[in-house]
């Protein structure tokens, strides 16, 4: 069994490539690969975006456009290890993209996680989906398009009716779920499903501090004028709609800001503005119910972000506007990170930073980039600050 290697002071980097067929036939080019490779690249991504891997190699007497000739639908995994026995595995990738340059001729083979041979990323749909849950309906598209299920998240959202609008079962799933904080991925012929706000409590993977000297270069920066500090959901209880209708109870409170109220443009008594409701109270109109989350950290200053939803309980609409109001300030602070190639720094994965001033603290891997190359074996970080109150 042939491994590459590579010299990444102070790592000795091995890489291991298996090809298969679509015909199902699979062999290690891991020695075929190390005769010819000029860089690899992976990256593994958090987010409902696929994870990608590239390989480029010097190509000067046509082999891999000509006798090789890898074909789009056929799958790589490259699994890159260290000497001290760490490693990460990009599972199967399914062939997505071949290219050819020259001069010098090269060969580069790109893939991603996600499978080109079924609908869940390439049919658009129309339909409905009745008294169900979150995952109930993740069960159901896994089955469609021949993927093992997995659903870790904590919350199970019931939906009294959801529609599918001409998306693929990718968007569409990924579409309900940003609603509740929940995230949709596919790896190794898995769809995942799991709960964003988990990972952020989870424990920290490593400790980079400034002046490590596994840290290559960094950057860091914050967007306050982007922050949000409230979320309205403007909501109709379906399951109990003329009882919403009857209620006429209205919530307010002298101390309350005024920085919601011009969002809802009315008044009460002479010209002046309704009061806003205090965090997690319910205001009940004519056609909707409002309710409120406030982040109580965030300057009166910020932005209030106000949105109709179609939901069945308070809960349901208090689970939105958490989930929404993250959203909306997930990115606040940001950074990269460039290290010494480490494969046990994954997305999803949680690190500790420190002596980097203002930026220290816990911060979530949104994707890690594995490069092997002429320069060695690095990895790079993008993060984002995390949001562990809701």
């Amino acid at each position: 069994m042939g491994l590459l290697t590579v010299e990444s002071v102070p790592l000795r980097t091995s890489l291991k490539v298996i090809y298969t067929a679509k015909t199902g036939k699979s062999a290690d080019i891991s020695t075929d690969v190390a005769a010819d490779l000029l860089s690899l690249s992976y990256t593994d991504k958090v987010g409902d975006e696929a994870d990608s891997l590239s390989l480029q190699f010097q190509d000067a007497s046509a082999k891999w456009a000509l006798a090789w000739d890898p074909e789009r639908g056929d799958t790589v995994a490259v699994t890159i290890g260290t000497k001290d026995g760490r490693s990460v595995t990009t599972g199967k990738m399914m062939i997505d993209r071949l290219s050819i340059s020259g001069r010098p001729r090269t060969f580069t083979i790109e893939a991603v996680n996600i499978p080109l041979d079924n609908t869940v990323r390439r049919t658009q749909k129309e339909r409905a989906f009745e008294s169900t849950t979150l995952k109930a309906i993740g069960d159901r598209i896994a089955a469609d398009n021949g993927l093992e299920f997995s659903y870790t998240a904590e919350d199970d959202p019931e939906f009294d009716r959801v529609s599918q609008n001409k998306e693929t079962d990718l968007e569409f799933l990924a579409r309900i779920s940003k609603d509740y904080a929940i995230t949709v991925k596919i790896f190794d012929g898995k769809l995942v499903m799991y709960d964003q706000k988990a990972l952020e409590a989870s424990e920290a993977k490593a400790t980079l501090t400034e002046s490590g000297s596994t840290v290559l270069s960094w950057s860091f920066e914050t967007q306050q004028d982007q922050r949000y500090k409230a979320v309205t959901v403007q909501w109709r209880n379906v399951r109990h709609t003329s009882a919403t209708r009857n209620s006429a109870s209205e919530a307010s409170s002298e101390d309350t800001k005024d920085y919601v109220a011009q969002y809802y443009g009315k008044s009460s008594g002479k010209g002046s503005a309704k009061a806003e409701p205090k965090k997690g109270a319910v205001k009940t109109t004519v056609e909707y119910t409002d309710y409120t989350y406030i982040d109580d950290s965030i300057d009166d200053s910020a932005q209030v972000f106000v949105m109709k939803k179609r939901v069945n309980s308070k809960a349901q609409a208090e689970q939105i506007a958490k989930a929404k109001l993250r959203e909306l300030n997930l990115h606040a602070v940001t950074g990269n990170i460039s290290v010494i190639g480490d494969p046990t720094l994954t997305a999803g994965s949680v690190i500790e930073l420190s002596g980097f001033g203002s930026f220290d603290g816990r911060f979530l891997i949104e994707s890690a980039t594995h490069s092997v190359g002429g320069s060695g074996y690095t990895t790079g970080l993008n993060v984002r600050k995390c949001q562990e109150k809701y």
